[in-house]
């Protein structure tokens, strides 16, 4: 059983992934009827031609359902993650549910809080004019068409935000309790790798997307200077390093242990094999001892092979993959100073 109600937002999650409808179709559903209501506005005043579609006006309706979208993947991934990761937890399956409840359904009042919260503060942008929307030089119907996109998209920022620390903070929990863990078999250990690099890879992809807009839109970045697009990039790039790398260092640090436990437990046989080989040469029993020399070799192939054995509970194309893609928004940065300085 669940310790709290779910929010309005897995609700809908959940709602979705009901349907017979592939989800994907069901979020461009949602998505052409956003930029339909923030578009249509302008068409109707006739500060744009029908059938003519703003590049900041795509821009600002995909935001929203990308996020969802977003929360929707990173939810299930998280279930896929924990199923793999379930041997390492033990026996408690009670409990184990219970954190991968918390792991994929966020609870409802901090959400409603942000979901308030969001309306209000692009409301008090309108009264203080602080630029969140711009009201200069807009018609009442226009501005009431982005006015409600941002209503309605605008609480989803600080909704990822929250449920990112609080996914990866639990997958944390999950992983500080663990027992005994075999390096051996490490397929359960790299299972939440996965997902921490795919939530580092969304706030990529969520920020980038709204950088190449602006880009294309010929906007400037809102008329950033270099040193503030210098700093969005860095930002962006440690939130997705931050994502992927702090919450498995639990894990790390418990693999570094078993690892020291497994290299202590063969140095304590090749103290004894050496001791060994010693007392049966001064018997003169050259058998015995070219026996235990070659266990002795035995044993330091066994060391060099453990010492050897990662630490660091991703795969290899998991962190090249991750690496590749948080060089987006660095590579975009790039392509954005040549235009200017070239046309």
């Amino acid at each position: 059983m669940s310790s709290y109600s779910p929010s309005i937002i897995d609700q809908l999650m959940d709602w979705i992934n009901r349907q017979r409808l592939p989800a994907w179709l069901i979020y461009l559903f949602l998505y052409l009827l956003f930029l339909l209501i923030n578009q249509g506005a302008s068409w109707l005043d006739g500060s744009a031609a029908i059938g003519q579609f703003e590049i900041l006006k795509i821009q600002v309706s995909i935001w929203p359902i990308l996020t969802l979208a977003i929360i929707n993947y990173l939810d299930r991934l998280a279930i896929t993650a924990s199923e793999v990761f379930r041997p390492l937890w033990g026996d408690n399956d009670e409990e184990y549910n219970q954190k991968v409840f918390q792991l994929t359904h966020m609870p409802a009042r901090p959400v409603w809080i942000f979901i308030v919260l969001g309306p209000i503060l692009v409301l008090l942008s309108y009264a203080l004019d602080l630029g969140i929307i711009n009201f200069a030089d807009r018609t009442v119907r226009s501005l009431a068409g982005e006015l409600i996109i941002n209503l309605i998209g605008f609480p989803l920022f600080p909704i990822f935000m929250y449920h990112t620390i609080r996914q990866l903070s639990i997958f944390y929990q999950i992983q500080s309790d663990l027992g005994e863990i075999d390096l051996f078999n490490s397929t359960p250990l790299y299972a939440f790798s996965v997902l921490t690099s795919r939530t580092g890879i969304a706030w990529v992809i969520l920020l980038s997307t709204t950088v190449l807009f602006l880009l294309f839109s010929g906007a400037a970045y809102g008329g950033a200077t270099p040193a503030m697009l210098i700093f969005f990039t860095s930002t962006e790039v440690m939130l997705a390093i931050a994502s992927f790398i702090l919450p498995l260092l639990g894990l790390h640090a418990q693999m570094e242990k078993a690892k020291g436990k497994l290299i202590d437990e063969i140095n304590r046989y090749m103290k004894i094999s050496i001791s060994q080989m010693g007392n049966d040469l001064n018997i003169l029993d050259p058998d015995k001892a070219s026996a235990k020399r070659d266990l002795v070799e035995t044993l330091n192939v066994q060391q060099r092979y453990v010492r050897e054995l990662p630490t660091w509970p991703w795969k290899s194309d998991t962190f090249r993959g991750f690496l590749s893609v948080i060089f987006l928004p660095i590579l975009i940065t790039v392509i954005q100073q040549l235009i200017e300085r070239l046309f």
